[in-house]
């Protein structure tokens, strides 16, 4: 019996990552008082946590291995980008370019994590998965919106990919939290 289940703790991780993130997304499509990248990157930083700890749990499952660093990656290069442009709003072009780049491994992660999930039958797990990789997918091309001069398309694009991703992730935490619920259930 494993002390620490990686793959529960994960899933929660990036749930709330990607839910801050959401959240100040939002923020800066509806306030005229915008928060702060850095705030963005704190999301980012716990997302990137979450993966690689998903990614960990499932070394047998090297697709859903794969799929996991991907996404822990593109997290993490998301979270640079979102610091960089913290740290130099003033010329943010460098950043945009690596939170455009992580969100775009994102998406690719989670939508390797979708086919697997579709390969192994595991219907509801595809779900969560192919809405984060949506999701990252509009906030790709929202951060290349951005990155045009479009900041109002940018805004929107972004606070909705976070939103699906959100929504994605949260759904995935609360599958994996019920087959281990019910797989400690089944112990007894």
């Amino acid at each position: 019996m494993r002390l620490i289940n990686k793959l529960l703790i994960g899933a929660w991780l990036n749930a709330t990552g990607t839910t801050v993130a959401a959240l100040i997304e939002i923020n800066e499509l509806t306030s005229s008082h915008p928060a702060s990248n850095k705030l963005i990157a704190i999301g980012e930083f716990f997302e990137s946590v979450g993966s690689f700890l998903m990614g960990a749990d499932n070394l047998e499952n090297s697709e859903s291995m794969a799929s996991n660093m991907m996404d822990g990656m593109g997290s993490s290069t998301a979270m640079v980008g979102n610091y960089m442009v913290f740290l130099e709003p003033n010329n943010p072009e460098l950043g945009l370019f690596h939170e455009m780049l992580g969100d775009g491994m994102q998406a690719l992660g989670s939508a390797m994590g979708a086919y697997n999930n579709m390969q192994n039958k595991q219907d509801k797990q595809m779900v969560g998965n192919t809405l984060q990789s949506l999701g990252a997918g509009l906030e790709t091309l929202g951060a290349y919106a951005e990155l045009q001069g479009d900041e109002k398309i940018a805004s929107f694009l972004v606070a909705k990919g976070a939103i699906l991703q959100a929504l994605g992730s949260a759904i995935f935490a609360a599958i994996t939290t019920r087959e281990h619920r019910d797989s400690k259930n089944e112990s007894f």
